[in-house]
């Protein structure tokens, strides 16, 4: 999803329909461990390019599905992604006497701009850290542990008396 400077100047002040599916490489899923599958990604969005500043200014909407793992089980979880992504791409560096800010400009070197690598970024930064599957109703245990939900866990963190304090169990209390 390249765009060249000079396609973007015959749209002058009027914006650009992007509507395209993307397909990312497998060598691109096999290098993250956060993900083991991604569909195909459908991105829409609009373009605006100034040819007074030399701008391309980016709106996207990011939808696609990844395949992650349980976070307990390991078992393969397939999650609906959605993202977004805004850009300002600037083709030529401004002079330092400027008195604009022009922080959130990412210079382009050359004549073309890949927008590749920016929506990949803003799929991978929608990934959960942690998934865990929601139909999972047994959980794993073993010889002397066991996982917990939280519910349980604050459960038994009522129940559970200090070591220490056991022996006051046996204490009469006169009333």
């Amino acid at each position: 999803m390249k765009f060249h400077i000079y396609d973007l100047e015959e749209h002058n002040n009027s914006a650009i329909t992007i509507d395209e599916v993307i397909q990312f490489d497998e060598s691109d899923v096999a290098s993250n461990s956060r993900f083991t599958d991604i569909s195909e990604v459908e991105v829409f969005g609009t373009g605006f390019y100034d040819q007074e500043s030399k701008e391309f200014v980016v709106g996207l909407e990011i939808s696609c599905q990844v395949v992650v793992p349980c976070a307990i089980t390991l078992k393969p979880i397939e999650i609906d992604l959605d993202a977004q992504l805004s850009e300002v791409f600037g083709f030529k560096e401004p002079v330092m006497d400027d008195a604009e800010d022009n922080s959130d400009v990412l210079w382009v070197e050359g004549l073309e701009v890949d927008l590749l690598p920016f929506i990949w970024s803003a799929v991978i930064a929608e990934i959960p850290i942690k998934v865990v599957d929601p139909e999972l109703t047994e959980y794993p245990s073993g010889d002397g542990w066991e996982v917990l939900t939280e519910a349980a866990l604050e459960k038994q963190k009522e129940v559970a008396i200090d070591p220490r304090l056991e022996k006051l169990k046996e204490f009469k209390f006169d009333e």
